[in-house]
């Protein structure tokens, strides 16, 4: 899982890095420009909780946290510099807080929750 993890990463970095530079040339957004911008994310951050997805129950609890604060200080700074000082580009702060949320904390969360409820679950 954690070479999956990897490949994941290097995808996600890759997507975004030939998305960015297909739009620093263009002045019009094309199709697949948008396609890259939204699967570089969630596939970026699910690598990246792929990578601790398969650790034992007590060292999957600490990548979770940092994970959760990283998610929430993105967010927070990002609403706070939209709506208080008005700064260009906080809304990137919020999407990536929320991906991170959404798709690296909550994958760990999932499993958490799987491993806790699956000793109650009979087999037929």
């Amino acid at each position: 899982m954690r070479k999956l993890g990897v490949v994941f990463i290097i995808v996600g970095i890759l997507l975004a890095a030939f998305t960015a530079l297909g739009m620093g040339y263009g002045f019009l957004i094309k199709w697949y420009q948008i396609i890259g911008v939204i699967f570089s994310g969630p596939i970026l951050f699910t690598g990246v909780s792929m990578l601790f997805i398969q650790l034992p129950k007590e060292r999957r609890r600490r990548p979770a946290l940092v994970l959760l604060l990283i998610s929430i200080i993105l967010i927070t700074v990002g609403a706070l510099s939209k709506f208080v000082y008005y700064w260009f580009g906080s809304n990137i702060e919020v999407i990536l807080g929320v991906f991170i949320f959404c798709f690296a904390f909550a994958l760990l969360m999932t499993k958490f929750r799987y491993e806790k409820w699956s000793q109650f679950i009979g087999s037929s």
